[in-house]
Formats: C-alpha cells, sequence, structure tokens
C-alpha cells in the first residue's frame, strides 16, 4: 500500500508541476504553430503560382 500512496504523491506532484510548466511554454508553442502555418500557406502559395503561370503561359500561346 505504501507504493500505491508514493505513486499518488507523485502524480500529485506532477500536477502541481504542470500548472507552472505549461504556461511557461505556451507562448512558444503557439509561435511554433503560427510558423508551421505560415510555411503551409507559403508552401501552397508557390504550388498555386507554378500552377496559374503554367496555364496563363500555355493559354497565352494558343
Amino acid at each position: 500500500m505504501s507504493t500505491a500512496k508514493g505513486s499518488d504523491d507523485r502524480t500529485a506532484l506532477d500536477i502541481r508541476n504542470l500548472r507552472y510548466f505549461v504556461p511557461s511554454y505556451q507562448q512558444p508553442f503557439i509561435e511554433a504553430v503560427a510558423t508551421q502555418r505560415v510555411a503551409a500557406i507559403r508552401k501552397k502559395w508557390r504550388l498555386f503560382s507554378k500552377q496559374t503561370s503554367a496555364f496563363t503561359s500555355s493559354s497565352a500561346t494558343e
């Protein structure tokens, strides 16, 4: 039974630590997600631009 009590104490300590851990990493996490979104948008824009330029150049030659 003593190991279960020790486990409960560690779990409670982990939960308490998370209250401080999460806010301290919230801003870097938000920035990382924003960076990934910007990269995805740029990638899609490049693909769109290539397709559009290929379409306009092929229709211009006809």
